[in-house]
């Protein structure tokens, strides 16, 4: 790894070739923009193994893991611009994971992109992202996204997407119950 962390994103990045004319036609056959396919960065392409909510290039694998073509997208810093991570989502498969895990979501939590509520558009899939001009954000990782995100959310995916939104942000605290000591004077 490099001395800067968004080094070996954008590395990775510009290596990857961009979606090829089959991909972008079922994209678009999926009600996706042409703009949310090319900006604000080109998506690209590339053979990943899946695991869990993160995901490796086949020159990383150690064992052997079954890979899947992906389209990848780079995930930047809302503030400076700056790559952070790379996103992958294997449209056959339905799988979506972070490779460094850097962020939780895809998409921009803090943008003008606000729902008209004033709700974060919350997207169940990363295709009605796109279809959506990547307004808003996909949850990745439900575990942290939880301590990146503060509502309100707008589930653009109906109530059931609503009820998983909210299981999946609501933070339980863990509780443990002490034994009362007794005193040693009786």
């Amino acid at each position: 790894m490099s001395a800067f962390p968004a080094d070996d994103v954008m590395k990775r990045y510009l290596a990857c070739p961009i979606v090829g004319q089959l991909q972008i036609n079922s994209l678009l056959a999926h009600g996706v923009p042409p703009t949310a396919i090319a900006n604000p960065d080109v998506l690209v392409r590339a053979m990943v193994a899946f695991s869990g909510c993160r995901f490796d290039f086949p020159d990383e694998v150690r064992q052997n893991r079954e890979t899947e073509p992906a389209l990848l997208a780079l995930v930047r810093d809302e503030i400076d611009g700056c790559p952070l991570d790379l996103a992958a989502w294997a449209p056959n498969s339905g799988k979506l994971a972070m490779w460094r895990g850097r962020l939780s979501y895809i998409g921009e939590a803090c943008g003008p992109r606000l729902h008209e509520h004033g709700a974060l558009p919350v997207y169940a899939d990363p295709l009605s992202w796109l279809a959506s001009d990547r307004n808003g954000i996909v949850i990745v990782d439900q575990m942290h996204a939880r301590h990146e995100l503060i509502g309100p959310f707008a589930a653009m995916g109906g109530l059931g997407h609503a009820r998983s939104i909210l299981h999946s942000l609501s933070i339980t605290p863990r509780i443990f119950v002490a034994q009362a000591q007794q005193s040693d004077a009786a």
